[in-house]
Parts: structure tokens; C-alpha cells; sequence
């Protein structure tokens, strides 16, 4: 085995402790890691949340997924849980009891069997996500409107009967003759919350209560007694005296055989007699019917009726009692409806509505149409106390008074907006076309140019205004053509001609044309002149007038201005002036 110690490091020789370089000067600790040198070599002790050789490397305290319900987000030394919606806490290890506000009201059992989620289980007679909303039970109308007033109540309701009506509903007509209200032998009849008796005779008052006392007028006469009795009475007479009341004298009278009629109770006077009449006659012998109207005593328009010794009044409708001086209370059954307060009047009552309610006993719904508001052809919706127009189509406001402006939404994209019942129309800028102004104008150039003419740098689109330069192909002449769009161009007349130097040449070639006529016809003049003077005799070989091509020949003269020189010359020729 080799010996160890050779292996070690030779502190006192060239690169040993002494020549060693300390490592932990360069510090290499990263993150305020401490540095431990060593020999050839140094250690790095880190802080809380680092590692590595020298700590560069941060600890992932997300490793041990902490978060239960959430996504971790490392930090140094740290992490933070963001938790998913419905938990919360340090590691969201919390479901949120959504409950715990207490959303649902009115008795409402919370349900929190989602996450992040809770619902309602209302009690009866609410409704709504959080039981809000009491039903209405007095919406079917379960109590006859016309007979009770609706109370609603929490999942109920409850009916308040009008008098005269009983039931759950207020359904049935209560009967008040069911109790026998009329007294000895009395007929009733059952009215709404009211009855009438018809008492047998002798008997008055509401209940036939009320025995007639027919002793009360005294009928029994010279000294009689009375005896009532039920529609009735009985007289005991003193003695001297006899009849049903006590009338007759069993002196004079008898000779008279009886002259007071209708009952009359004859008295013996001295050489005459007297007839005590029973209640309702007059007169002598009692012959006449007491007239019980004279003082009419029949009120409010009634009509009375005469019997013996008493009378009758035909009442108006509206009035009852003896004299039919009492108004019946037409108020007193509550007709009015919907809240109405009822007047009495004679014989009816008056109804005084309260707003949105009319007619005779407030049963109607006012329409609010019956006005017509709704203008310009709209039609009225009738609601409770108001109305709601549904306008036609170009009109609006509450009584669709107002034409719509159709320009209030720009529509004209380049142009200007006129607005018209139920349209528009767009006046397009220049350059612009379409319904709505938002399709430019555009040209396409011509696939061939007019003749003798070329298109200067085309291109395949032009728009409105562009301009299309025209030129001659064998001049500088040159115009524009002006984009109007849809391929339609304002084109400027182009007059093309040759160039200015062929030109030239032209008009100078005309020229000399004319000048050599010219001098031809002098010449011939000339030569005419002299042959008829006969001044001089012309040698026609130098006299002649030749043209060959582009020579001019003047007897032995010529001129060599348009002469071909490779053209073989030709024989003069001889013309006789």
C-alpha cells in the first residue's frame, strides 16, 4: 500500500500553501452565501432557500405541492397559493361556505353543494335567487271582487267579506231570514244584508214586534170598558147602554131604527139622537169615510192611500217605513269596488272612484286609449292608469310625436345625409359612389390607346381625379385623360403630326415644286414671246427644256440640285416652241 503521505501536498515547496491562491477572493458565493476557503478549493454555505456549489440555485418550495386547491407560485424561501375560485386559507385547504352571508331572506334554507356556488330553498310564498319575491295569492282573484276585499298574506290570503255575504270566498249571499227574525206570524223577505216583515194584521213595527192597541182611541162610548185583543177589542158596556161600543141607547135610539150607518153609535138626546162614529167616518149618520190623506202624510212622494180610519203609503223606490219618511242605505251592501267611496242618494248611491277606476259601481279599467295619444298612426296599449304607444316605424317619443331622423346614425360614409320620412338619401362627395357613398369611383385605363398615340406609365387602377398622360409616338405632343370613374374619362382632344424636321423638309420640297412650275411656265412664255417677235432664232438643242428626275436642263444649262448621278444620262431631247 503506497504510503498516504506522499500523496500530500508539499507545503514548503514552489506551489504549495504558500503559492496557493485563495479562492473565496473571487467570491464565489452567489445569494449572500458564505464562503469557507479551503485548500485548492473553498465551500459555499448557503442561506434558507438556496443550494448549488455556490448557492445560485433557489430552492422550489413548491415542490411538495402545497397548495391543496390552487396553483403555487414560488417564492424565495417562500411561495404563495393563488386558490382556485370557492376556497381560500394560506394553502387553500378552505371551502368558502358560501352561506355563511346569508343571502337567502324570508325564511330561505341556504344550499352550498357546489363549490363557489350557493342556492335558495324558498318557504312558501317566496320566490326569486334569494326569495325576494312574495307571491301574490290575491292575483286569481279567489275572492269575488265584487263581493269581499283581498288581503294577500305570506302564502295565503284572506277574503273580507262585504255584509250580506258569507263563505270562504265570499261566495254565498247570507240568508237573514234564516233566523225567523219576523215576529208573530211575520213573512220575511231576505234582501243583501237586509230584511223586510210583513206583519199579520194587528201587528207593527221592523220585527212585527208590536201588538196594535185598538183600546187606545177610546171606542168604547158611555163609559164602556175596553178589552184589546189581537186585531180587536171588546167593550163591556154600563148598564142603559148596549152595541159593540157601548153605542146604543135602549131609550130613542131604537125608535129610529138604527140611523147611524157604518157602525155609528146612536145616543138619545132630547127630541133627537147623535151618532158617535167609529174611528174613520163622519157626518151625521156616520155616513162619511174620514179622508186620512187630507194631511198627506206620506213623505218624500209617496202616495197615500185612504181606508176607515187609517191609510197607506205607497212609497218611491228608495224610502220605506210607515210614511216612507226613512231613505233606504243603498250604501250600506259597500257596492262601490276597487276602493270607491259610495254617496247615498235616493233611491241609489253614487260611486266617487279613485283614479284608473270609473263606471257605476268603479268596476271598469279607465282606458287610457279613449283619447287617442298615440299620434302619427300609433297604436295604444291600455295599462292600469296609463298607456304605451307602439309607434310606426320612422316615429317615436311617449305619443310618437317625433319623426326619426334616419341621418342620426351617419350612414353616408363620404357624402352628405338627407333625411326623408322613414329613409335618407346620400349626396356623395366627389369621387365616391354607392348607396351609402362608400364605394370609390375607379377607371381602368383603354387596352389600346387611340391611334398614333401611347400611354405614359399606365397603371391598372385609376381613381377619381388621376390623371392618364396620352402621347404622340412621333411627337412631343401630348395631353391628359382625367379619371370620372366607372371607366368613364374627360378626354382632351390630341392632334398628332410628323416631326417638326420632316415637316420642314415637306414644306420645303412643296416649295421648290412651286417655284419650278413657276419658272417652267415663264420659260414657256418667254420662248413663245420670242418665237412670234421672231427676234431671235432659237437653236432648240440650247433652247430645249428638259426635266429628267431631278434635273432641270436649260439648253446647254443645268441644274444638278436634284440630279441622281448614278442615273445614266439621256439623249437630249427636242420640243418645237
Amino acid at each position: 500500500m503506497e504510503d498516504p503521505v506522499k500523496h500530500m501536498p508539499d507545503i514548503f515547496s514552489p506551489g504549495g500553501i504558500e503559492d496557493e491562491v485563495r479562492q473565496c477572493e473571487m467570491s464565489p458565493c452567489q445569494n449572500s452565501g458564505t464562503c469557507i476557503d479551503e485548500v485548492y478549493d473553498y465551500e459555499c454555505v448557503c442561506i434558507d432557500g438556496y443550494m448549488g456549489k455556490n448557492c445560485e440555485i433557489s430552492e422550489d418550495d413548491c415542490l411538495s405541492n402545497p397548495c391543496k386547491e390552487g396553483d403555487c407560485l414560488d417564492g424565495i424561501r417562500e411561495y404563495t397559493c393563488v386558490c382556485t375560485p370557492g376556497y381560500t386559507g394560506v394553502d387553500c385547504e378552505v371551502d368558502i361556505d358560501e352561506c355563511a352571508s346569508t343571502p337567502c331572506l324570508f325564511g330561505g334554507t341556504c344550499i352550498n353543494d357546489i363549490v363557489n356556488q350557493w342556492s335558495c330553498d324558498c318557504p312558501v310564498g317566496y320566490t326569486g335567487e334569494r326569495c325576494l319575491n312574495e307571491e301574490n295569492e290575491c292575483m286569481s282573484n279567489p275572492c269575488h271582487s265584487e263581493h269581499a276585499f283581498c288581503e294577500d298574506k305570506i302564502a295565503s290570503f284572506s277574503c273580507h267579506c262585504f255584509p250580506g255575504y258569507i263563505g270562504d270566498n265570499c261566495e254565498t249571499n247570507y240568508q237573514e231570514c234564516l233566523s225567523q227574525p219576523c215576529l208573530n206570524g211575520g213573512t220575511c223577505t231576505d234582501g243583501i244584508n237586509f230584511f223586510t216583515c210583513s206583519c199579520m194584521a194587528g201587528f207593527t213595527g221592523s220585527y212585527c214586534q208590536h201588538e196594535i192597541d185598538e183600546c187606545s182611541s177610546n171606542p168604547c162610548l158611555n163609559g164602556g170598558s175596553c178589552a184589546d185583543g189581537v186585531n180587536g177589542l171588546t167593550c163591556s158596556c154600563v148598564s142603559g147602554f148596549t152595541g159593540e161600543r157601548c153605542a146604543t141607547d135602549l131609550g130613542s135610539c131604537a125608535l129610529m131604527f138604527h140611523p147611524c150607518t157604518n157602525n155609528g153609535f146612536c145616543v138619545d138626546q132630547a127630541n133627537s139622537y147623535k151618532c158617535i162614529c167609529d174611528p174613520g167616518y163622519t157626518g151625521d149618520a156616520c155616513e162619511a169615510n174620514i179622508d186620512d190623506c187630507s194631511s198627506n202624510p206620506c213623505e218624500n212622494g209617496g202616495t197615500c192611500i185612504d181606508d176607515v180610519a187609517a191609510y197607506s203609503c205607497l212609497c218611491r223606490e228608495g224610502f220605506v217605513e210607515t210614511n216612507c219618511q226613512t231613505n233606504t242605505d243603498e250604501c250600506s251592501s259597500n257596492p262601490c269596488l276597487n276602493g270607491g267611496s259610495c254617496t247615498n242618494d235616493v233611491n241609489g248611491f253614487t260611486c266617487s272612484c279613485v283614479s284608473r277606476f270609473t263606471g257605476e259601481r268603479c268596476a271598469t279599467d279607465i282606458d287610457d286609449c279613449a283619447s287617442n295619444p298615440c299620434e302619427n298612426g300609433g297604436t295604444c296599449i291600455d295599462l292600469v292608469a296609463a298607456y304605451s304607444c307602439l309607434c310606426r316605424e320612422g316615429f317615436l317619443e311617449t305619443n310618437c310625436q317625433t319623426r326619426s331622423n334616419e341621418c342620426f346614425s351617419n350612414p353616408c360614409i363620404h357624402g352628405q345625409c338627407v333625411d326623408y320620412h322613414k329613409r335618407y338619401q346620400c349626396r356623395c362627395d366627389a369621387g365616391y359612389t354607392g348607396s351609402s357613398c362608400d364605394t370609390e369611383l375607379m377607371c381602368s385605363p383603354l387596352s389600346d390607346p387611340p391611334e398614333g398615340t401611347e400611354f405614359t406609365n399606365p397603371t391598372n387602377l385609376y381613381f377619381y381625379g388621376d390623371v392618364l398622360t396620352v402621347s404622340c409616338r412621333d411627337s412631343s405632343a401630348s395631353t391628359l385623360w382625367i379619371c370620372l370613374g366607372t371607366n368613364t374619362w374627360n378626354k382632351h382632344e390630341l392632334v398628332c403630326t410628323t416631326d417638326s424636321s420632316k415637316q420642314t423638309l415637306v414644306m420645303i420640297s412643296a416649295l421648290l415644286g412651286v417655284l419650278l412650275i413657276v419658272f417652267i411656265i415663264t420659260c414657256a412664255l418667254y420662248i413663245i414671246y420670242r418665237h412670234r417677235t421672231g427676234s431671235a432664232n432659237l437653236n432648240t438643242i440650247n433652247s430645249s427644256v428638259r426635266m429628267t428626275g431631278g434635273e432641270v436642263q436649260f439648253g446647254g444649262i443645268s441644274n444638278r440640285s436634284f440630279e441622281n448621278d448614278n442615273r445614266p444620262s439621256r439623249p437630249p431631247s427636242y420640243t418645237e416652241a
